[in-house]
């Protein structure tokens, strides 16, 4: 399977072995993989122009740490790792990094091919040709501890809610929803009662004024 993938993939990043893959890596434009291949980093690569974003390389650490074989992760979405207990927050910060096309880090739970989990300080990010455009992804996956996790967790979420706030607060205040305006509509309102009270009281002094100034009526 992995060596069918890799030859429908001629000249792309799809390989069944180190070997193949550094021919392809030993390109400048990918100099960045190269540093983490020589700190031995576990990640893994992906192809933005191939549907859902496939892994195009995983490295023998990424296996490792997985459990998953070569032939299990090519050609698939890195969201396999995710599970039941995995935080949608830190994924969909994940997606919109992609789709903003920018580098990003957060810590999340993933799961190993048995179904143990493992905490991820996951680090993403766009490789570029020299025109700037987007040809690659590369995502490193680091082993951290149920201490650190929870610490960086913990961060993690007054963030979540200082950035909800601050768009609450921006959306209300777009709204009118700080008070400001309905204290406006108010003040308008009681304007509006008063001018439309003024006329009503108006006729009916000058009713009195007018009962007063009648004559009275004849005796019978």
């Amino acid at each position: 399977m992995a060596e069918a993938t890799a030859n429908a993939s001629a000249g792309g990043l799809i390989a069944s072995n180190a070997t193949d893959a550094n021919k392809v890596l030993d390109d400048p434009d990918f100099s960045f993989i190269k540093a983490l291949q020589t700190a031995q980093q576990n990640f893994v690569v992906t192809d933005p122009s191939l549907p859902d974003n496939p892994i195009v390389y995983a490295t023998q650490g990424f296996l490792n740490l997985t459990g998953y074989t070569l032939d299990q992760v090519l050609g698939r979405n890195c969201r396999f790792l995710q599970g039941p207990e995995t935080d949608p927050k830190a994924v969909e910060k994940i997606r919109r990094s992609i789709e903003d096309g920018s580098d990003m880090s957060v810590c999340l739970l993933n799961y190993r091919v048995d179904g143990t989990t493992f905490w991820n300080q996951f680090f993403i990010a766009a490789l570029r040709d020299a025109s700037g455009n987007i040809t690659n992804y590369v995502g490193v996956q680091c082993k951290v501890s149920d201490q650190y996790a929870a610490n960086v967790c913990k961060k993690q979420e007054e963030a979540d809610a200082a950035e909800e706030a601050a768009q609450a607060e921006a959306a209300a205040a777009v709204a009118g929803g700080d008070g400001s305006d309905g204290m406006v509509k108010e003040e308008m309102q009681e304007v509006e009662f008063v001018g439309a009270a003024a006329p009503a009281s108006q006729d009916a002094t000058m009713t009195e004024a007018s009962v007063e100034g009648a004559p009275a009526p004849a005796a019978v």
